[in-house]
């Protein structure tokens, strides 16, 4: 269940009740914040906790808005899987150079970053996209392979709320940002979405599946993706 209450300073504030949850989580999403509660806690326990936590939310914001990037020719991704740069060309258009793995994206003397900002954004996207489809591709395979399981067919997608997904028929979606992660996540979420073609739910059995494919790591790769990364540029 999610709904939302309006803070003086924050503006919205995103609520969901999870059963599950024993205290207050608090996060920052695109300058929102979010905040999984308990149940049964009262308007008073909240407003408590946004107050009690003021400073925290601000670092959590000021967090958020360095994560967002400006494209010119100091944007790259730089990871052990994939390298993406700009540099300034010679010639009057864009022009892409690319392997696997790497893309060079050569811009014209001058351009004017500042007003193109949407449209690099897709271009970047969709030079993911083409070495998404080999990389993830293939990694999803070799995990299926080596470990005995079993999916009925993977989609890239542009997904910016989350990762991977797996369906009821067994059919694996992966976002397209999984490419600007370092491989120890990549595969963990690979993995996660292949657990899910056994146990379609986050039970214990799931998590004992993922501990068995990780090396026991399941949870520590789990904190270390929420923590430091999200699914958009």
């Amino acid at each position: 269940m999610k709904y939302y209450i309006e803070d003086k300073e924050f503006g919205k504030i995103i609520l969901t009740v999870n059963g599950r949850a024993k205290h207050f989580v608090m996060r920052v999403v695109e300058n929102e914040v979010h905040i999984t509660i308990p149940r049964g806690v009262t308007s008073k326990d909240i407003e408590e906790c946004v107050n009690r936590n003021r400073e925290s939310i601000r670092q959590l914001m000021q967090k958020d808005e360095r994560k967002k990037h400006f494209i010119d020719l100091d944007y790259k991704i730089d990871t052990d899987v994939m390298n993406l740069e700009l540099v300034e060309g010679r010639r009057k258009d864009f022009y892409v150079t690319r392997s696997t793995g790497k893309c060079q994206i050569e811009c014209p003397p001058g351009t004017d970053f500042s007003s193109i900002q949407d449209w690099m954004k897709k271009v970047i996207v969709e030079e993911l996209r083409k070495q998404a489809k080999v990389i993830l591709w293939n990694k999803t395979l070799q995990f299926a392979k080596e470990h005995g399981f079993k999916y009925k067919d993977l989609k890239i997608q542009t997904s910016k709320t989350r990762w991977g997904s797996c369906s009821a028929s067994n059919s694996i979606n992966l976002s397209v940002y999984l490419m600007t992660l370092p491989s120890h996540l990549m595969d963990y979420v690979i993995l996660h979405e292949l657990c899910h073609t056994v146990h379609h739910d986050h039970s214990d059995a799931f998590w004992a599946l993922m501990d068995k494919v990780t090396d026991g790591k399941a949870h520590a790769l789990r904190n270390e993706l929420k923590q430091n990364y999200r699914t958009e540029l």
